[in-house]
């Protein structure tokens, strides 16, 4: 381990930065109904046509409900090919090393951002 940690200090490094900067939304966006203006709502053509004004949809941020706001951080889930072919084909391309490597890269990147990212590695064999 601490060979592959000693060939990917430098990427550790960047991402680490890059994850320092990243603000986790406390909301995504999602599509505003009942609009005046925007992309017309599919499912309000019956009410468009006999002229009802609020029959678009946007895509915004939704107006915030008081006592539900929730400080949760962003779930990323990692796949990872554990198959193998894996180590059968390491001596000819090296893809276990790279993959062993970027799970390395990415746990070591993540540790002590767990209030921004909640993460897990799955392998599949597939």
């Amino acid at each position: 381990y601490q060979s592959i940690l000693d060939r990917i200090r430098m990427p550790i490094q960047q991402l680490r930065a890059v994850l320092e900067s990243v603000e986790a939304s406390q909301q995504d966006r999602e599509w505003l109904r009942l609009q005046t203006q925007g992309e017309l709502d599919d499912t309000r053509l019956v009410d468009a046509a006999v002229g009802e004004q609020l029959v678009f949809m946007r895509r915004g941020n939704p107006p915030p409900m008081s006592g539900l706001f929730q400080h949760l951080p962003k779930r990323l889930l990692f796949a990872v090919d554990v198959s193998a072919s894996m180590a059968r084909f390491n001596d000819w391309d090296k893809r276990l090393d790279r993959a062993a490597s970027m799970v390395a890269l990415l746990m070591e990147s993540l540790d002590g951002f767990e209030h921004k990212f909640d993460y897990a590695v799955k392998g599949h064999s597939g």
